[in-house]
């Protein structure tokens, strides 16, 4: 499963536990956890949020965007490697 910026969930096609991907994404995007994120102010597909969203790729080319992509996914996998 897979988070997103706009209120959305992405499964992975190839998650090793797709079904429960599947009921999680279910709650995810439901009632009850509209509720429970609400109240925490992340906001929810349901309500908008009482905030300003920040959409960091907003207004990037494709070319930005595959760049800053890029850029991000080195970062985490180099923090990924460290060992704490």
């Amino acid at each position: 499963m897979v988070p997103t910026n706009a209120g959305g969930v992405g499964i992975d096609a190839q998650a090793p536990h797709a079904h429960a991907a599947v009921l999680l994404t279910d709650f995810l995007l439901g009632p009850e956890a509209a509720k429970i994120l609400g109240d925490l102010e992340y906001g929810s597909v349901f309500k908008p949020v009482t905030y300003k969203l920040w959409y960091p790729e907003a207004g990037m080319s494709t070319p930005q965007y595959d760049k800053a992509a890029e850029r991000w996914e080195k970062l985490l996998r180099e923090i990924g490697k460290k060992q704490f």
